[in-house]
């Protein structure tokens, strides 16, 4: 546990900011908190966490937690309540979908969906990353208060500082086979072997423990490269012409947002918030399906600079750090913390 503000900070109160570590826009969202109240950055890891959790939300004035699910989750949430501490849940993924396909079916996901809605209807304010989110929350449940507040971009790190676009890239991400399902890598794949012509690079680390990372790891593909985990994914996505994100579900897309920012074309599918995220600035495939999306990619490659330049002007005008800031600052305030 880290407690951290910066000096120009306003500290009237105090804010525990509760997560599991997997994401930048995490860290990102936790330094946005961070410079505005005196926060408790606090890490789940398993249930032995819960000691620290209880004392850290009893010297805290409210509680934030990413993701409206899951064991750090539900037991800040409880702990909140019990308390009496004002508590703000993030709504950005899969956990507040209806689909039994996408979050997963059986009891144990019953039993979590069911103390979702238990979190979402009784949080103090729920946070969506997109309309398309809030429409999911909506959908199962009646927040007392809820904002749309987009993921915030660095333009500055994400630019565009070359003209070598020679590659088609996605990001694989968590190491989790029904993830890599939701984020359409299968369909990626595909894709690749209808342009055998292009470069392609799938970026993320997979799982050791999980066969079909591995096999994707091992893809005879001549014309793909598996990077593994990369340090930094700028780089990568400088290089890249085009960014493929062919998703079944998608709370919002960060990696598509970035990938924007360095004047890559996104080509998406027509699922979750994907399309109001790209808006003009790409092509939106139905069903994501890779001999659509093959057409596109080859269609548009010699005249991709137009769009690659209006993708990079919707991000800073949608997307930036400082909108995400904005959308803070006014939550907190309406919680009275500062």
């Amino acid at each position: 546990m880290t407690s951290s503000a910066s000096c120009g900070s306003i500290l009237m109160a105090s804010v525990a900011f509760v997560h599991e570590g997997v994401g930048d826009f995490i860290s990102q969202d936790i330094e946005i908190v961070s410079n505005l109240v005196r926060t408790f950055d606090l890490r789940w890891k398993s249930i032995r966490d819960l000691g620290m959790l209880t004392r850290s939300i009893a010297r805290s004035d409210a509680v934030i937690v990413w993701f409206a699910s899951g064991q750090a989750a539900v037991s800040s949430f409880l702990i909140a309540k019990l308390l009496h501490k004002r508590f703000v849940a993030i709504a950005g993924g899969s956990e507040v979908c209806r689909d039994k396909a996408i979050r997963g079916s059986g009891l144990r996901s019953d039993i979590v969906f069911a103390f979702t809605k238990l979190l979402l209807n009784n949080a103090d304010y729920v946070v969506c990353v997109s309309r398309f989110t809030l429409k999911e929350v909506l959908n199962i449940a009646r927040p007392k208060r809820f904002v749309v507040v987009y993921h915030g971009i660095n333009a500055k790190v994400f630019n565009s500082q070359t003209s070598d676009k020679d590659i088609v890239v996605t990001i694989m991400g968590l190491p989790n086979c029904d993830y890599m399902w939701r984020k359409g890598i299968d369909r990626f794949l595909k894709l690749a072997s209808l342009l055998p012509h292009r470069r392609f690079v799938l970026a993320g680390r997979g799982s050791a423990k999980c066969a079909r990372c591995q096999a994707i790891r091992q893809t005879s593909l001549p014309n793909v490269l598996v990077t593994g985990e990369l340090p930094e994914v700028a780089p990568l996505l400088q290089r890249a012409r085009f960014y493929c994100q062919l998703s079944r579900h998608e709370g919002f897309g960060v990696a598509v947002a970035e990938a924007m920012a360095c004047k890559c074309v996104p080509i998406v599918s027509d699922s979750g918030a994907l399309p109001e995220v790209v808006g003009r600035c790409g092509v939106i495939v139905p069903n994501g399906d890779p001999a659509r999306s093959a057409r596109a990619i080859d269609e548009l490659w010699d005249r991709s600079e137009k769009l690659g330049e209006s993708a990079r002007d919707r991000v800073i005008r949608l997307y930036s750090v400082e909108q995400r800031i904005s959308g803070f600052k006014r939550v907190l305030r309406q919680l009275g913390c500062f």
